[in-house]
């Protein structure tokens, strides 16, 4: 959509807590912005979360995508041509279902893009569900015999309680709704299966290192995080926090209750960095496990 025709709206109230309780958190023209306006962030006073405001219209934004027109062919292609990105999203099922504790029969992927996690999820043997909003994406997965479902999480139909492993990966940066997609989340997981999310957040070592130049400001990313508001989020709606992982991205593995009736309150889950030759050691050491899967 040529960048004349965005129409704007402000966000007046925060998505987390609902408070107008807002500051300046920054403004600046150096983040590629929409219609090259300056990217204004502003601050919840009473919960922490980041937003963007104003921003584009939802469907003003994404209209192309929605109606599956050039933009969203692009968008595919792109993806797919990613350096080992099937082999990183095998990596990941196989992560989570570490996580999980057992071999999962069903894994739903919000935001699913390109599909290659529902591809890799089908190769091991899993029923494989997602949605996104571009539509030349969601018709090719069904062609593959994928459960895609095209339009916003917060507004499609899912079946509850359905799956074991919820995935939710540079997603909630880019939703405008961020909490009622985490309410959907937790309400498609089984009782004792689990979420995990990755998103960025402020703060991180690359946020620090380069201020207003950090490459996720801007970019389509219209609520920002932090390590305190993001778990509150996640337990907010439910769930119970497993593993948190914090580097340049938050990484948290969070479990739905079995019986939400004996919930009770646990410490915190410690909160571990972690580098890139960690991950690369972990890695390697996932893709050689076969306890939950047979090699195809």
């Amino acid at each position: 959509m040529p960048a004349g025709e965005y129409r704007w709206e402000e966000v007046a109230t925060c998505n987390f807590c609902g408070s107008a309780d807002r500051r300046l958190y920054m403004e600046s023209h150096v983040p590629k912005w929409y219609r090259r306006q300056p990217l204004k962030l502003e601050e919840c006073m009473e919960c922490g979360l980041v937003r963007a405001s104003p921003r584009p219209t939802l469907n003003m934004l994404h209209g192309d995508y929605l109606a599956g027109g050039p933009a969203s062919l692009r968008a595919i292609k792109h993806k797919m041509k990613r350096p080992l990105i099937r082999q990183y999203h095998r990596l990941e099922i196989k992560r989570a279902a570490k996580s999980l504790g057992h071999r999962p029969a069903r894994l739903f992927d919000m935001g699913c893009g390109a599909g290659t996690t529902l591809m890799e999820a089908q190769a091991l043997g899993i029923e494989a569900w997602g949605n996104d909003i571009n539509r030349a994406g969601v018709d090719m997965l069904n062609a593959m015999g994928c459960h895609a479902l095209h339009g916003f999480s917060s507004e499609i139909e899912l079946p509850s309680q359905h799956f074991d492993i919820v995935l939710n990966f540079d997603y909630l940066e880019h939703s405008y709704t961020p909490l009622e997609d985490l309410r959907r989340c937790f309400e498609i997981t089984k009782p004792g299966g689990i979420l995990s999310l990755k998103t960025i957040y402020l703060g991180c070592p690359d946020h620090q290192r380069f201020g207003e130049h950090w490459d996720m400001f801007g970019a389509g990313h219209f609520h920002y995080f932090t390590e305190d508001s993001l778990p509150s989020m996640v337990e907010s709606v439910g769930y119970d926090i497993v593993k948190i992982l914090l580097g340049n991205l938050v990484f948290i593995v969070a479990q739905r209750p079995i019986d939400p009736d004996l919930r009770q309150s646990r410490p915190a889950p410690k909160r571990r960095g972690y580098t890139q030759q960690v991950l690369r050691t972990s890695a390697a050491r996932l893709l050689r496990s076969a306890k939950f899967f047979v090699a195809r």
